[in-house]
């Protein structure tokens, strides 16, 4: 009989390549932002709101999240109130994607921590240099 042996999903996603976990309600616009980051080396964990990465933030901690804000169930907004609550120790960069073109909005992400906000749609390469700078990695 085979000897089962368990998995580390975190050791197993740090081996090659940063996690990101991208929260994105609209499924179209999650394909195209995940297809951008494979392509760039990282490894995508895509969920369509923020109740469900919180979930898996209890199993796998991510590199950095990048989130929409206006999602159903739970926003991006409550989402990085539960990480920096929950998992303070982490200092996970948050970095929102959205097409709000509120002041009231930009002013909240901005005062809660956020590390950087992008307009969507949002270029691959603005993307790519703007994740590889806040994680600190070389182009």
């Amino acid at each position: 009989m085979k000897e089962r042996r368990d998995i580390d999903l975190k050791t197993m996603t740090r081996i090659n390549k940063p996690l990101v976990f991208l929260v994105e309600d609209n499924n179209a616009y999650c394909i195209l932002i995940s297809r951008v980051l494979q392509k760039n080396g990282f490894m995508v964990m895509a969920f369509e709101h923020g109740k469900k990465a919180a979930e898996m933030l209890n199993h796998i901690q991510p590199d950095l999240i990048l989130s929409d804000i206006e999602m159903p169930y739970m926003d991006g907004f409550e989402l990085h109130d539960y990480v920096s609550k929950t998992f303070v120790d982490l200092n996970i960069p948050f970095i929102y994607l959205s097409s709000t073109t509120s002041k009231e909005m930009i002013k909240k992400a901005g005062k809660i921590g956020a590390t950087h906000m992008l307009d969507k749609p949002v270029s691959g390469e603005t993307l790519k240099e703007t994740i590889f700078s806040v994680l600190s990695l070389s182009v």
